[in-house]
């Protein structure tokens, strides 16, 4: 393999755990607020949508780097 095909996949692997990372503290984040006794319910919503956006980051990432992509079932 080349640098040229290396340096890519390493920055994407690493943009990757970066966005893991990110969305593990956003989610503690999420239940360190809904555990309050009067959650605020605009950040609770607006830490969600920061979680939603990172999740379609982490999605496309994967597929850069060639990781399989699994997509939990909507249950509605």
């Amino acid at each position: 393999d080349t640098l040229n095909e290396l340096l890519p996949r390493s920055i994407f692997e690493l943009e990757n755990a970066i966005l893991e990372l990110d969305i593990t503290d956003l989610n503690d984040g999420l239940k360190a607020e809904s555990s309050k006794p009067s959650p605020d319910s605009g950040l609770i919503v607006s830490i969600m949508a920061k979680i939603l956006e990172k999740q379609k980051l982490k999605k496309v990432y994967a597929k850069l780097i060639g990781d399989r992509v699994i997509t939990p079932v909507s249950r509605m």
